[in-house]
């Protein structure tokens, strides 16, 4: 988390208590996205009868709302890749497109974003590349028929531009389905093992036919070049600081990709279980997409699968509350509803009823769902931490007090190196590897 360290330090150089700054900036980066996915939900279909449902959806999540001041960088990291996300609708606007698609009148400050996200955690590249995929306009192979006279069954005339992003959609799904039968199953049989290989090697050049022209042209080009060039500094830096291209953590956190695919398959059966059923609300947001082929709305639905898919391969994380889906959730509650505003849009009065009284249900199962997590947080896990870690600090303490400091400092050995660190001011060896190889 290399921006999120600077950050921390520079508040510690300031004289600033790293914890408290790690809060507040977490926290107001918290309240920033709730401010951009209010922007990002507008702008994908303007508000009317239905108010934003996914700020309150975002706020009201113990996942989200407590990772902002658990004093990790993902709400950070969340806020950048809807900021990112945003600009890019807006630079990539289909009337704006048509006025300066080859020209640099304003440069393609979402790369830039989507840097400083990638400089934040690793994975954002993913989110970047969906977007450019979805947004690109025309594809290199025309998938449907450009002629006036061939018509929808609304009436509506086929647009490649529209036609293929659903064709790229369901490519990407089909992979990741294929990929997780067979990551899931490394004892498969010879037929699943071939079937699966064959749907991947249809899906990937199913998805190549369908690149986007416009990922190629110069306001792109600048967009990768703005992004590229502070992420490229950064590995080489890291390469000649550490002795590593990638993050010592993703070797210290996998290695067995079958334990992780099952521990993944479960962190998100876990997740779904959390949020409770208001979550496959959002299925009716790709279906609307589907429908609409639109492909802001398909592309928010690839993030949220692809995304979760990257879950799965990483095997979920150990901490409490599903930090990992926390950067998803924005994306996932903007899908849900825009497919509330579906549903409520375009029926009749008795569905509108029973929505509000679902509505109803939800908000007093996630406000009980809210108030036992914050339980949870504030007795059961401090009162582990303070009898684990705290219980060391509290023996090293006790031992400098009886014995002097020369006494005791040294390398040690830990298990979980955080706190212990923090408060003793001692030097760590990290038998995770996180730090340490």
């Amino acid at each position: 988390n290399f921006l999120w360290t600077l950050l921390l330090a520079g508040a510690a150089r300031a004289g600033l208590d790293p914890v408290l700054a790690a809060k507040l900036l977490g926290a107001a980066a918290g309240v920033g996205t709730l401010a951009m996915v209010y922007l990002l939900a507008s702008r994908l279909r303007p508000l009317s009868v239905v108010p934003c449902l996914a700020t309150w959806l975002l706020a009201s999540t113990t996942i989200f709302g407590g990772y902002s001041v658990f004093g990790l960088e993902t709400s950070l990291f969340a806020f950048l890749l809807v900021l990112g996300s945003w600009l890019m609708l807006r630079e990539e606007d289909p009337t704006r497109a048509a006025h300066d698609s080859d020209d640099l009148e304003q440069l393609p400050w979402s790369g830039l974003v989507f840097a400083t996200a990638a400089l934040t955690r690793p994975e954002a590249p993913l989110y970047l590349g969906v977007w450019m995929l979805f947004l690109g306009g025309r594809p290199l192979i025309a998938l449907g028929r450009k002629s006036n006279q061939a018509h929808t069954e609304e009436g509506q005339p086929f647009d490649p531009v529209r036609d293929h992003v659903v064709v790229l959609f369901c490519c990407l799904i089909a992979g990741c389905v294929a990929l997780t039968v067979k990551l899931a199953s490394p004892t498969a049989g010879r037929v699943i093992t071939a079937a699966g290989a064959l749907l991947v090697a249809c899906a990937l050049v199913l998805a190549a036919a369908s690149l986007p022209r416009r990922m190629f042209r110069t306001r792109n080009l600048a967009r990768i070049t703005l992004f590229l060039g502070p992420v490229v500094l950064h590995v080489l830096w890291r390469h000649r600081y550490y002795g590593s291209w990638l993050p010592n953590t993703l070797a210290a956190k996998t290695g067995n990709l079958a334990q992780q695919v099952a521990g993944g398959a479960d962190y998100l059966t876990n997740y779904l279980g959390h949020e409770g059923p208001v979550i496959y609300l959002a299925l009716f947001g790709v279906a609307a997409g589907l429908v609409w082929r639109s492909r802001e709305a398909l592309a928010l639905a690839a993030i949220v699968i692809c995304a979760s898919f990257y879950v799965l391969l990483v095997g979920g994380d150990w901490m409490p509350y599903f930090r990992f889906m926390a950067p998803i959730q924005p994306f996932l509650f903007v899908l849900l509803g825009l497919g509330v505003r579906a549903i409520i849009e375009g029926r009749s009065r008795v569905v509108n009823y029973g929505l509000l009284l679902m509505a109803m249900v939800v908000v007093g199962q996630r406000s009980h769902r809210l108030a036992s997590d914050v339980t949870q947080v504030a007795h059961q896990e401090r009162r582990f931490w303070d009898m684990a870690a705290g219980g060391v600090v509290r023996w090293f303490q006790d031992r400098e007090d009886r014995r002097g400091r020369d006494d005791v400092v040294g390398a040690v050995a830990l298990g979980d190196i955080g706190r212990v660190g923090y408060e003793t001011d001692y030097p760590i060896l990290d038998l995770l590897g996180l730090v340490d190889p």
